[in-house]
């Protein structure tokens, strides 16, 4: 059965790779594509499922953000599954790059706290959530059609957060369905670093990809001697 690729954004997509990896989706015959153009993510998320909602021969609605690159057997790998909410599993984008992915829910000074779910080693396959991200997100119409418009807001872990994703998880819940994470369907998060050059102890050159002072990922730097192509940039 067809279904609608949605994409949330602004008037440009953020990453270039982006839409490569968007076009080369395989997906069912019939399926379409809408792009919403909003400043804020829920308005954009609940623009797309309204339109969603007016096309009833679409049975499945998948969610793609602009800094996720994913893999190309991305939808049908999580339309076998056949459950009512299914995410791949992506990382956040700055350290300690925790998975968007969260096991069970608590009250902390009466506030809501989502709980994270930290992978162990081998663990793998799908998995039960209590809340998931939506920028690599597959949901059955019949989940739309029974959940409240409108579908993504604001405030539910803070005020001031942008925790759309997590309320949309609630709301699902709520209506009696379940949200899960396929571990084996892996969709990078695109991040921006800054490229610093640093020297080690020892005296040898490497880079560090820094996500502000005090963030940084430390690699080997090309020396000379070492098989490196010659390019620009």
């Amino acid at each position: 059965m067809a279904g609608m690729i949605g994409l949330p954004c602004s008037e440009l997509a953020r990453y270039y790779d982006f839409m490569p990896s968007l076009v080369g989706l395989q997906k069912p015959p019939g399926t379409v594509f809408m792009k919403a153009t909003s400043l804020g993510p829920a308005n954009g998320l609940n623009g797309i499922a309204r339109a969603f909602l007016a096309q009833p021969e679409l049975g499945w609605l998948f969610l793609t953000n602009d800094d996720n690159l994913y893999p190309p057997d991305t939808i049908p790998r999580l339309l076998a599954h056949g459950v009512d909410v299914v995410s791949g599993l992506y990382f956040g984008r700055i350290q300690p790059f925790e998975p968007i992915l969260f096991d069970s829910v608590e009250m902390k000074d009466g506030k809501k706290w989502y709980n994270r779910h930290l992978i162990r080693p081998g663990e793998r396959g799908l998995i039960r959530a209590a809340a998931v991200g939506d920028g690599c997100l597959l949901v059955q119409r019949r989940v739309m059609e029974a959940t409240p418009d409108p579908w993504w807001e604001y405030g539910e872990t803070l005020t001031d957060a942008c925790d759309h994703d997590v309320v949309f998880s609630r709301k699902v819940r709520e209506a009696g369905f379940g949200l899960w994470c396929d571990l084996d369907v892996r969709v990078d998060h695109i991040t921006t670093m800054a490229v610093r050059p640093a020297r080690a102890e020892d005296g040898s050159w490497q880079v560090h990809l820094c996500q502000g002072e005090n963030r940084k990922i430390a690699l080997p730097a090309a020396h000379k001697g070492d098989n490196v192509t010659k390019q620009g940039g």
